[in-house]
């Protein structure tokens, strides 16, 4: 697929704002690489992120006008919700996900809403202005594996045909080599439902690769299952369970990141399928932990003052776990920044979490 963007300006900006003011950046509150003594005996470890990038607009208000036959209300909440993701500036946001990265030094990152949107003359590839920040910052990640889940075409009355695709990706550090890569979708899913003259079918999916880190392989996977209460929760448990099938004879260690809107705080059903399968939540196993460790959801123009999270959906589980150093970014206040156009933003409405992941060389894990 070809690259664009037509937010020149913007982009340029911002990436003249990195280069310049990069060795400024004070990185993560409880710096992970200050942490970073080397493995215990026979252990190893690997830093791991996953962050949702945050499609930049509520769309759920259309997604509901569409499910309840309100077609004639569409192109309205899709010029809204066009006009809020302008206002919440990608290009610029993706500057402070990279520092946060830049901080971290993960070896791999797990993204959500890694979206592609074109409307009129705009062309914004979610990845590739990433990746440009990271290079603007020195940093050198490749995408390993990527998934494409819902792609839509909307119509709007202002902003005319919007279209959406949606991936999760993995993005590795360029020294971390990968194999075996899957890229599969969910075969449990939400029922199709009319939206601008064309059945949308809302996909989710996962990324699993095989990665070496520091003298191991593990095997690395990126998801962000299904959203919502009711039929959707009932949806996400099967995707749950249907990822955990394919990983169930699964020899390597395990590491799973995503947004898995299944709250690791409650103990929802989707949660307690992983842990019920054996896989261990990294925030619990990190003994310094802050108490409750929320990770969502800032307002959807990002402008809050201060966060008020709810709930803990953003996670890192793994089969096998000697111990954990784990920080939460996005959720103090001095993780919002200026844009150019001289308002506060957060870089997401999610936090994002980095691991440093420890794991004993034995026992041989499979997964139940």
């Amino acid at each position: 697929m070809k690259r664009l963007l037509f937010l020149f300006p913007i982009l340029a900006s911002a990436l003249t704002f990195a280069s310049c003011d990069s060795d400024s950046t004070t990185g993560l509150e409880d710096s992970l690489l200050a942490k970073r003594a080397g493995p215990p005996g026979n252990s190893h470890y690997i830093t791991v992120m996953t962050r949702n990038l945050y499609i930049g607009a509520d769309v759920d208000p259309i997604i509901a006008a569409a499910a309840m036959g309100q077609t004639h209300l569409i192109p309205g909440l899709v010029d809204e919700a066009f006009q809020t993701m302008l206002f919440t500036n990608y290009p610029e946001r993706s500057g402070a996900i990279a520092d946060e990265i830049l901080a971290a030094d993960p070896d791999l990152i797990g993204i959500q809403e890694a979206y592609v949107i074109s409307a009129g003359g705009l062309l914004l590839d979610f990845t590739w202005i990433l990746q440009q920040q990271l290079l603007a910052r020195g940093l050198d990640y490749y995408v390993a594996g990527s998934v494409k889940n819902t792609d839509v075409v909307i119509p709007g009355d202002e902003a005319g045909l919007v279209s959406l695709v949606d991936y999760d990706v993995v993005l590795a550090r360029s020294d971390v080599i990968v194999d075996n890569v899957v890229e599969q979708n969910y075969v449990t899913r939400l029922p199709a439902f009319p939206l601008g003259g064309q059945e949308l079918q809302i996909l989710r999916g996962f990324v699993a690769l095989d990665a070496a880190v520091n003298g191991r392989t593990y095997r690395f996977v990126n998801t962000h299952p299904e959203s919502g209460p009711d039929l959707s929760a009932q949806v996400r448990q099967g995707q749950i369970a249907e990822l955990i099938a394919f990983l169930a004879e699964e020899t390597l260690p395990v590491i799973i990141v995503g947004d898995m809107n299944t709250d690791g705080y409650t103990q929802e059903p989707g949660y307690s399928l992983l842990t019920d399968a054996g896989y261990k939540d990294a925030w619990v196993k990190y003994a310094g932990r802050r108490e409750p460790g929320f990770t969502s959801s800032h307002v959807p123009d990002l402008t809050n003052e201060t966060a008020e999270f709810y709930h803990r959906i953003d996670l890192i589980m793994a089969s096998r776990l000697g111990w954990a150093v784990v920080d939460i970014v996005g959720d103090e206040a001095s993780d919002r920044f200026l844009t150019s156009g001289e308002y506060y933003l957060w870089p997401s409405d999610h936090a994002g979490v980095v691991g440093q992941l420890h794991v004993p060389a034995q026992p041989t894990f499979v997964a139940q």
